[in-house]
């Protein structure tokens, strides 16, 4: 005798496949891009860090210049032009903006032991930022006049004495991001005295 009914076959319809396949794609889209935007985010971080990291470095290193040549010199002699660069009104002012420490081995400032410089200057290649160099120019009778790049996304930087040019106080801000919001930097000082005190 043979069977006419029909055996149901369990299993799934080529419609509930293109379905179960559309959706599927669709959560590993969202996760690839979920992924894709914490990878930016770290990297972002990551390359803002490198830049504050960098410029308290160079605030530190600044100091320390300053330590070197009060502690190794009969004469410390700073010249600073008093002007606050900024970098968003395209302006470098004179050769004067910035900080020049010189050390001298005598009271008549005769024997020049070192120079170094420290400036802000317009970045050629991102208009609206600068970057912060320094220089030796002049060390153990050598000259070195190459300036080396310390930090980058300089707002402004700033050194003045105080009127009794016993203090340095030299300040300097860093954008946060990439859109030269001057509402989003980050400002740091460092103060330092240049005559150490006796009891």
């Amino acid at each position: 005798m043979i069977k006419t009914k029909c055996e149901k076959f369990s299993g799934f319809t080529l419609l509930e496949l293109i379905v179960t396949l559309v959706l599927v794609g669709m959560v590993i889209a969202a996760v690839i891009q979920i992924l894709q935007g914490t990878q930016q985010q770290s990297v972002s971080l990551s390359y803002r860090l490198e830049q504050l990291d960098a410029a308290e470095h160079s605030m530190d290193m600044l100091v320390e210049d300053l330590a070197h040549a009060s502690a190794n010199s009969i004469n410390v002699q700073i010249s600073d032009s008093g002007n606050v660069v900024e970098a968003k009104m395209g302006k470098m002012g004179d050769s004067g903006d910035g900080l020049s420490i010189f050390s001298y081995s005598d009271p008549d400032r005769t024997q020049l032991l070192k120079r170094v410089d420290w400036m802000a200057v317009p970045d050629d290649e991102e208009p609206g930022e600068m970057v912060l160099y320094r220089r030796e120019t002049i060390k153990e009778g050598k000259v070195f006049p190459m300036y080396i790049p310390m930090c980058s996304k300089v707002c402004t930087f700033n050194a003045v004495k105080d009127e009794e040019g016993l203090l340095v106080e030299v300040e300097a801000s860093l954008y946060l991001d990439d859109s030269l919001n001057p509402n989003r930097v980050m400002r740091m000082s460092r103060t330092f005295c240049l005559e150490r005190f006796s009891i």
